[in-house]
């Protein structure tokens, strides 16, 4: 082995090794045990000096988008969320990090869809869903719920409001965002993920992976799509199930990661 391979490599051995001590020994915010569980099955695969920018979709309280931009140091992360008081959140959270969280992480009030107009919306109806303990602010989706009293101490009843949906193909184009290249996807959007994806068909060429939930076999939203749809599409576009981190939770859906093979293989 030449020097030049020798510097390459232990470069890449302290990116790595300074990676893992930030995912095992930090627990700063709600959640973290997720996203450790998650990265730890592609800690070795992915390009992680090479991940500038991530995109957070369906952000609901931006945790996720803090505790990205806490493991990827040098990384932008978007975070897109169409619910106004979702929205509220992020903001909330993210203002009480330290500055070199907050001055990474940068807010999208829009809905990442597959056309961009404006779209209705299903959020939590706080008023009629009190009527139960737990307020789960989380089922805001383009969908709306088969059953608002799937779960027993939470009455998720929505209300439909309008907001802007984007392709983030066109978002990312627009002057004032000027997104060139997107190196990961964190998602989560109840059901609209396979739309979400469709809208990003040219984007989707410089993503490394993608962290995401898919719809089972017995989703809970009316109209989602299923993982059968998102498989079949990024495999079209050249990526590959991880099969061995996926995570069926009773047919109802899956938490799954998806790598492309055309920059890896």
């Amino acid at each position: 082995m030449n020097s030049n391979a020798k510097e390459i490599l232990n470069k890449n051995l302290h990116v790595e090794q300074n990676f893992v001590h930030r995912l095992t020994n930090q627990s700063t915010e709600w959640n973290w045990y997720m996203l450790k569980e998650r990265f730890e099955h592609i800690i070795n695969i992915i390009k992680l000096d090479e991940i500038k920018t991530i995109f957070d979709i369906g952000s609901r309280d931006a945790i996720e988008s803090i505790n990205m931009a806490t493991i990827f140091e040098d990384a932008h992360i978007h975070a897109f969320e169409p619910s106004p008081y979702n929205f509220s959140m992020c903001i909330e959270n993210i203002s009480i990090q330290r500055q070199d969280i907050v001055d990474r992480i940068f807010l999208h009030k829009i809905a990442a869809n597959d056309k961009t107009e404006v779209i209705d919306f299903w959020e939590l109806d706080i008023d009629a869903a009190m009527v139960k303990p737990v307020l789960n602010h989380g089922i805001a989706s383009k969908f709306r719920l088969k059953n608002p009293d799937e779960f027993y101490d939470q009455h998720c009843a929505q209300r439909c409001i309008k907001v802007p949906g984007f392709r983030l193909d066109d978002y990312c184009k627009i002057d004032r965002v000027n997104i060139d290249r997107v190196d990961g996807i964190w998602m989560d959007c109840q059901g609209s993920e396979f739309d979400v994806l469709k809208g990003f068909e040219e984007g989707l060429k410089d993503v490394q992976f993608i962290i995401t939930e898919a719809g089972g076999s017995d989703p809970y939203y009316i109209h989602q799509t299923l993982k059968s749809d998102i498989d079949s599409f990024l495999s079209s576009k050249g990526f590959m199930l991880l099969s061995n981190a996926s995570i069926n939770l009773d047919g109802r859906e899956s938490e799954v990661i998806y790598l492309n093979k055309n920059l890896f293989y």
